[in-house]
């Protein structure tokens, strides 16, 4: 009968520690895909002034480039989430 005291410990440890590991994976998984979208949204930034920089040189630096700088772009989305 202690065999069986023991035996059901150990299971409920284990079914505890499962659900520990499965949880640290699943935050582990949240994390490298929150990872991947920062990447992304950099190499986007990336883009829009590698654009912004090339609009400049045909238009010359006195004239305004057609698209909005980032941090106009940044303020007018933030708006639109509120």
């Amino acid at each position: 009968m202690l065999d069986g005291i023991v035996a059901s410990t150990t299971a409920g440890h284990t079914a505890q520690d499962a659900g520990e590991v499965l949880q640290l994976l699943n935050t582990r998984k949240k994390l490298k895909k929150l990872h991947d979208v920062r990447e992304r949204l950099n190499q986007l930034r990336d883009l829009v002034q590698y654009y912004q920089s090339g609009t400049e040189f045909i238009h010359g630096d006195d004239e305004q480039s057609s698209l909005p700088a980032y941090e106009d772009y940044h303020e007018t989305a933030a708006s639109n989430l509120r």
